[in-house]
């Protein structure tokens, strides 16, 4: 009968050992799982990251690249601007100068035709002084 007790004692202990082993082989692999999934996870995160970033540096390229675009298209355009604004200047300038040259002009055909007046009154004066 002692014997009989041993095995169903050892049976029920064997039982409960396996299950033990069995519960604990399952945590042991859930926690290899999770921290897989963690790595997984760490490791998606950082594709993410890398991803974004080269996107971002794509990005700024493209920004940079624009910048500088519209960079030259302003120098130009400021210069096509200094052009045009000296281009009027010069020609106010001129204008300028052919207004200033008219009117001594027109003084000047004042002068001779108030000269030539003066000139015919002292001509008819001197006729009729002889």
């Amino acid at each position: 009968m002692w014997h009989k007790k041993k095995m169903k004692i050892n049976k029920i202990l064997t039982g409960l050992a396996v299950g033990g082993f069995v519960l604990f082989a399952g945590e042991i692999l859930a926690q290899g799982t999770n921290s897989d999934l963690k790595d997984s996870r760490r490791l998606d995160s950082l594709e993410i990251a890398k991803s974004e970033q080269r996107a971002q540096t794509a990005s700024d390229e493209n920004t940079l690249t624009d910048l500088k675009s519209k960079k030259k298209d302003s120098k130009q355009v400021a210069k096509d601007a200094h052009r045009v604004e000296t281009d009027a200047s010069n020609s106010a300038k001129a204008s300028k100068r052919a207004y200033k040259n008219e009117r001594k002009a027109q003084k000047a055909r004042r002068q001779a035709d108030s000269d030539a007046k003066k000139a015919a009154k002292a001509k008819m004066k001197a006729e009729g002084d002889h």
